[in-house]
């Protein structure tokens, strides 16, 4: 960009004569012959002089028409050689540009890795046990020290068997006798003691009416028959 023809252009023109390039090398060095459609394609305010560039150099007609820049439809031709050269150019420095940029990035990130790493797991793992714990307090019947309950279930590390004791609590509330009866343990004793481990006490079966008459302390006033309960004649 050093030549002398270069250098009478102005500044305005320089510019225009860049962005037909750029133009030129995203199709293959064919533009329109349309110094209009080349102004509004390049986002140019003025339209372009492109009979001084192609005076100049720096644009070369194919010969269809005498103020054509590159070939126009129906003729097409070779890019010309000062915009390929000139473009590529520029083309080989933005990417030595960018991949240098990229490299920088990814040799700085090795040394920024790991901490912010460590800190996203840490609020995971917070958000997880946060998670899990808040689930095992909504299923527990009995809500009674929660900061201390909270402070087990972090400490002994609950969450990889969170599922496992939330589904024990869930089933003896249904399925405990005793727990049906209303002697629950204290969260934090459930937790302490691994009573999810324990075996569940099943419910009673209810007695028949038959079984009832037998058990009556008072005496049986009826008479059982056949399964079926009569009153005394």
């Amino acid at each position: 960009m050093t030549n002398p023809e270069w250098a009478l252009l102005t500044d305005a023109e320089k510019g225009q004569l860049v962005s037909i390039w750029i133009i030129a090398a995203d199709k293959k060095g064919i533009i329109p012959d349309d110094v209009r459609i080349i102004q509004k394609i390049c986002m140019l305010d003025n339209a372009p002089n492109v009979n001084k560039f192609i005076e100049l150099g720096f644009l070369t007609s194919n010969g269809c028409h005498h103020d054509v820049i590159v070939t126009p439809n129906g003729c097409q031709g070779d890019v010309p050689d000062k915009i390929r050269v000139e473009t590529e150019t520029e083309t080989e420095t933005a990417t030595s540009k960018s991949t240098n940029r990229e490299r920088s990035v990814n040799e700085a990130q090795p040394n920024q890795e790991p901490g912010t790493r460590n800190q996203e797991q840490g609020l995971n793992n917070t958000s997880k046990t946060s998670c899990n714990f808040d689930s095992f307090w909504l299923a527990y019947p009995k809500k009674v020290g929660k900061k201390k309950t909270r402070a087990i279930w972090k400490r002994r590390k609950l969450d990889r068997i969170a599922e496992q004791i939330i589904s024990d609590v869930e089933n003896r509330i249904h399925a405990d006798q005793k727990w049906i009866d209303g002697y629950i343990p204290n969260p934090t004793t459930y937790l302490n003691g691994d009573r999810w481990e324990d075996e569940i006490t099943r419910i009673k079966k209810p007695q028949n009416l038959a079984e009832m008459m037998k058990n009556y302390k008072g005496g049986n006033p009826f008479e059982i028959k056949d399964g079926s309960v009569i009153s005394e004649q």
